[in-house]
């Protein structure tokens, strides 16, 4: 086959794609001190992470955290397990710690139990 009969595309996100009105709402997520989370929802490709990295791209003071929900099954887990039952909540907080613990520096948490990347 020819070099030029693939045809491939990129998963990863743009950064500058037009925010329109979802640059006032999370505008208004910021000027309100009593918001402390939020969460942006969309199917696959809808373009969730090209409007945080947009947004992010034109305000570089702000630091954002990057939790990822997403829970793949493998084929057995999925044949032993009922349809439409959902990972456990014990399970879901650990591993929205792990994504927290492992997205801040290790000389800012010295006394932790978790092992850490230095790197």
């Amino acid at each position: 086959m020819s070099e030029d009969s693939y045809k491939f595309q990129k998963l990863t996100p743009f950064s500058d794609v037009e925010l329109g009105v979802y640059k006032n709402a999370i505008d208004f997520v910021f000027a309100n001190n009593d918001l402390k989370n939020i969460a942006i929802s969309g199917q696959y490709s809808a373009g969730k992470s090209s409007l945080v990295e947009s947004y992010k791209k034109s305000h570089s003071n702000i630091k954002f955290v990057h939790i990822s929900l997403a829970h793949f099954r493998t084929i057995e887990e999925a044949e032993t397990n009922e349809p439409g039952k959902d990972i456990n909540e014990t399970a879901l907080e650990g591993k929205v710690l792990n994504q927290l613990i492992h997205q801040i520096n290790a000389d800012d948490i010295p006394q932790t139990h978790f092992k850490v990347n230095k790197n």
